[in-house]
This record gives structure tokens, sequence and C-alpha cells, in this order.
């Protein structure tokens, strides 16, 4: 099963680590460079490589990522990590809660993610089954954008895994 980490910061602190996309598309991040150092760490504004799914542009890349993956290796799953770092809009990042508008566009993405999992599936002649990592409880999900119920009720995922290992299994 392949993992994709969606929204992984650690290119705010490792320079090396920042991709071409990123530096491609700089104005679809929710921060700049000097955010690092014009705010202390303990502002949420600190971290600064945030795609900001807010733009169609950033959905539409993952989907074309998970496509490409599931079409060209012989997988048997794709899971997309919403866990690495749970801010996916602006709102979010600074500690509010993802609008409703948010969170369809979330749900969006999910189902086309879906259909090309499909696509490759009957290609393949065999099932890619899709996974999502999210946090414990729908109503935190939710705050985050993420609406778990709604993606489980559509069918389009087929393995729920819940927590990251680093907050407690409740």
């Amino acid at each position: 099963v392949w993992s994709l980490r969606l929204n992984d910061i650690h290119d705010s602190f490792q320079p090396v680590l920042f991709t071409r996309w990123k530096q491609e598309h700089a104005q679809l991040l929710m921060g700049t460079r000097e955010d690092l150092k014009k705010y202390p760490s303990s502002d949420p504004r600190h971290v600064w490589s945030f795609a900001d799914f807010a733009h169609q542009e950033v959905r539409d890349m993952v989907v074309a990522n998970v496509k490409d993956v599931v079409n060209r290796y012989n997988v048997d799953g794709a899971e997309l990590d919403f866990l690495r770092h749970t801010c996916f809009f602006k709102e979010t990042r600074l500690y509010q809660p993802a609008t409703r508008e948010h969170t369809d566009m979330l749900t969006d993405m999910v189902g086309q993610v879906r259909r090309e999992i499909l696509a490759a599936s009957a290609k393949k002649g065999s099932p890619i089954l899709l996974c999502v990592r999210v946090l414990p409880g729908l109503e935190l999900n939710r705050r985050f954008g993420f609406d778990v119920e709604r993606w489980i009720e559509r069918g389009y995922i087929d393995v729920l895994v819940v927590g990251g290992g680093y907050d407690p299994f409740t």
C-alpha cells in the first residue's frame, strides 16, 4: 500500500526537502520562507509551507499524483494520510474550524481519487483499495475539513485508519 502524506511541512525547516512543485507554485502555499523568522515557533504561522487546499490546483495535484501511482505501479492500495499535518486551509492553520465549503472541497477530492482508483482497478483486473488516515472522532475530523462520515456513506473509502501513533487511541 502506497501512502501519500498530505501537506507534510518538514520542508518548512529543511529546505532540501522543498519540492519543485512548491517552488513553481509558491502562490498556493499558506506562507513564505520569511515566516520562519518572522513568527516565533509558538505561532502557527511559523510553519509556512502548507499547501492551501482551498485552491483547486492543489487538490488537482493530489488527484494527479494518485492517478500516476496507481496506473504506473502494481499497488494493492493507496492511502491518503490526512494526519501528517492537519492544516489544509488558512482557517485551520489559525485554529479556526473548516467551513462547509472546505469539507465539500475535500470530499470532492476524495471522490475524484476514488474514481481514479476504480478506473485503475478495472485496468489492472483486481481491486486497489483506498485508505485514509484521519483523527479519532467524527466531530474533530469535521473541524479540520474531513467529513469521514460522508466519505463512508458515499463508498469512497475501503480502509479507515484512525490515529497517527502520537495521539492516544480513544
